[in-house]
């Protein structure tokens, strides 16, 4: 039987230090040699994601974005992108330049901030690509933005989506930061665009998480997996919750139990 494997990347499949290990490395290709399909699923846009190209090589496809962007590692080609909606993007933006809260613009390999700061420069030296400092919307291009990041007032803003009725999305994605996503967007709506085109049913989607972005995903899919350093909640939520943590090779211990691995 084949199935779909969903696994979110930090804090899920990799290590704290950033790094795949060697037990992790070494099951992922054993799981594909078996004709299992592997996707990552990470709140990553395709910017973050420059300097860990070389992980595309254990992954059939990468879906990234919080689901909003899927990309066939073998092809480099993407199989699907959504952007935010113009007048909703305008909007927020402006709201956020208004209140002075920090904004990233993400537009797939290009991306742009409201200010610089040392939490930007250090992420900018992480990545190796450095972004458009703007101080109103008409310096940028709207058609190509897919999403967005805010930190500061994250209420604020998910307040202005609620009351506005904006077709956005509010997902937090770590401590402090909440990501800001065309509405209809999310890991599980990205896995289960991926599982139709696969042709492999729910039931045999495997998805793994750690983080409020994989609650979704972690119940839609037929088996839904939480790893030991996850949150409470999202351990709540999962059929499984591994002993081993991100930095213990959790996946060599899922790999065990769902594949007889």
């Amino acid at each position: 039987m084949k199935r779909l494997l969903c696994l979110d990347m930090d804090g899920t499949l990799l290590q704290d230090d950033g790094g795949l290990g060697a037990a992790t490395m070494d099951v992922l290709r054993r799981i594909r040699k078996r004709g299992h399909v592997v996707s990552f699923a990470t709140g990553r846009g395709e910017i973050d994601m420059f300097r860990c190209q070389h992980l595309y090589r254990f992954a059939d496809y990468m879906l990234m974005g919080n689901g909003g962007k899927l990309l066939e590692t073998s092809s480099g080609q993407t199989l699907f992108r959504q952007t935010v909606p113009q007048g909703p993007a305008r909007k927020l933006m402006e709201f956020c330049l208004e209140r002075d809260l920090h904004l990233y613009v993400m537009m797939g390999p290009r991306y742009a901030v409201n200010k610089i700061t040392p939490g930007v420069k250090q992420y900018a030296e992480e990545i190796g690509v450095y972004p458009k400092l703007f101080s109103s919307i008409e310096e940028i291009d709207l058609e190509a933005v897919e999403s967005f990041m805010v930190s500061g007032d994250q209420e604020a803003v998910a307040r202005l989506v609620r009351e506005e009725h904006l077709p956005l999305l509010c997902v937090p994605s770590e401590p402090g930061c909440c990501d800001i996503l065309p509405a209809g967007a999310g890991k599980w709506q990205g896995v289960q665009r991926l599982s139709e085109m696969l042709r492999i049913p729910v039931s045999d989607i495997l998805a793994v998480g750690n983080y409020d972005n994989d609650i979704d995903m972690i119940r839609g899919a037929g088996v839904g997996v939480a790893v030991a350093n996850a949150l409470e909640h999202v351990r709540s939520a999962a059929d499984y919750v591994t002993a081993r943590t991100n930095n213990e090779d959790a996946l060599v211990e899922i790999a065990s139990v769902f594949l007889n691995l």
